[in-house]
């Protein structure tokens, strides 16, 4: 299971309530955490094992650098959030689920040329970064 949490700021920087929205979830990962914010800058991402620490020291420093209205974060057994330039523009995304079909999707893309970059450290792929190649190669991002 994996805490997300995401916000946007009609009035300015969103890092500080990303930073205690991602701690109040704290008690649902205990492996890696991660913010993703999108500002004038882009994209920053900060992702941090908090194996055997607590979240907040891990990410003081870091979610008061960080600027931008849009925001998401993750905290849980994933390394995450993925961050993805694509034909559709620069994403990111954080994935709480089980996609049942991961091994045979990800077979799938490898077969079409896809290649991975987040790997786990148990070597397997990561569920959001084979949803946000999905993604990806959608014709468009409309419903």
């Amino acid at each position: 299971m994996a805490g997300i949490f995401g916000v946007v700021s009609k009035k300015g920087n969103c890092s500080e309530s990303l930073y205690y929205g991602i701690d109040y979830h704290s008690h649902l990962g205990t492996d890696y955490a991660g913010m993703a914010v999108y500002g004038s800058r882009g994209i920053e991402r900060k992702i941090h094992d908090i194996r055997g620490e607590n979240f907040r020291p891990k990410f003081q420093q870091d979610y008061q650098k960080m600027k931008g209205k849009y925001g998401i974060g993750v905290i849980g057994y994933d390394i995450q959030p993925v961050v993805l330039s694509s034909r559709h523009g620069v994403f990111s995304i954080v994935v709480n689920g089980n996609v049942a079909n991961l091994h045979e999707i990800v077979e799938e893309l490898q077969n079409q040329g896809a290649s991975f970059a987040e790997v786990q450290p148990d070597s397997s792929i990561s569920p959001a970064e084979v949803l946000a190649e999905l993604i990806s190669r959608a014709d468009n991002l409309e419903l």
